[in-house]
């Protein structure tokens, strides 16, 4: 049995709420999206089915008076990477049963489009998942002709509407990104590679965007804004790193401890009103 747009649902609320959500929110929840009939039955059937298909983690919590919490497990790193993946597996299934759903407004919704790369995707997975080294076509922006090399796949990252493969050239040390809509031929070949101790939450951890030099290291950096465009840091952060700190006056600030990289420093070009300066190295 496949997972219904109510499943969907209550991950989606589980991982909003780190201490849990309890039978009686759940149910509240399904009925408001239209299912009347939904009851805390129907949510305890749902439960092991959701457990199996969403490959997750659930605890339960009894908290007395027939009161229990459900909540995703992130108590360890395994949990918290599967958790992290079945988040961002839930926002996009969600996103395209609505699509589908509303359909014919046509124009009227206007969705993030990731317009080039998609094609390569499944090439870059298969090679992710068995160490294969890709054979490429590759043309930078600033180059008048197009170059051949081979890959060494690590990971994929999107940004700012464009899939980035992290991989090693030709056999070289230093990882370089390179952008699906600058590759013009990807093939996998039968040629494995022994891949280097590589965690891609610790890898992008440090920085903002794709720029991860790593010879870069941390710093603390304060940002100071007005209140309008503090209500964009609260709900967007910049960083996993960010905190909000007592504001002085009408001045608010938020400390965050990560590199310094040009697309940071792009990025606070967006906010009038707001500065920002590095005021501790690591």
């Amino acid at each position: 049995m496949k997972l219904k747009r109510r499943h969907y649902l209550i991950l989606e609320e589980m991982m909003k709420h780190p201490e849990g959500v309890t039978r009686k929110e759940i149910v509240e929840l399904i009925q408001r999206d239209g299912e009347t009939g939904y009851n805390r039955k129907a949510f305890v059937k749902d439960l092991p089915l959701i457990r199996k298909r969403g490959d997750i983690d659930i605890i339960s919590r009894d908290c007395g008076k027939n009161i229990w919490r459900y909540s995703i497990g992130r108590s360890t790193p395994d949990q918290q990477e599967r958790a992290m993946m079945v988040g961002t597996l839930v926002a996009n299934i969600l996103e395209n049963l609505f699509l589908k759903e509303f359909r014919e407004l046509g124009d009227r919704v206007q969705p993030v489009v990731i317009p080039r790369g998609h094609e390569f995707l499944h090439v870059i997975g298969t090679a992710l998942r068995g160490n294969r080294i890709l054979s490429c076509t590759y043309r930078k922006f600033s180059d008048s002709e197009p170059y051949e090399c081979t890959l060494s796949p690590y990971a994929l990252k999107a940004y700012e509407g464009r899939w980035y493969l992290l991989a090693r050239k030709n056999d070289e040390r230093e990882f370089k990104h390179f952008s699906l809509d600058r590759i013009q031929r990807l093939e996998l070949t039968e040629k494995t590679f022994q891949p280097v101790s590589f965690n891609a939450r610790e890898f992008y951890a440090p920085f903002f965007g794709t720029f991860c030099d790593q010879k870069l290291k941390p710093q603390s950096i304060l940002i100071r804004t007005d209140e309008q465009n503090a209500h964009y840091f609260r709900t967007l952060p910049l960083h996993h790193s960010q905190q909000e700190l007592e504001p002085e006056g009408d001045t608010y600030r938020f400390s965050l401890h990560m590199c310094v990289t040009p697309d940071f420093e792009m990025e606070m070009r967006k906010y009038e009103n707001t500065t920002w300066e590095v005021i501790m190295g690591s």
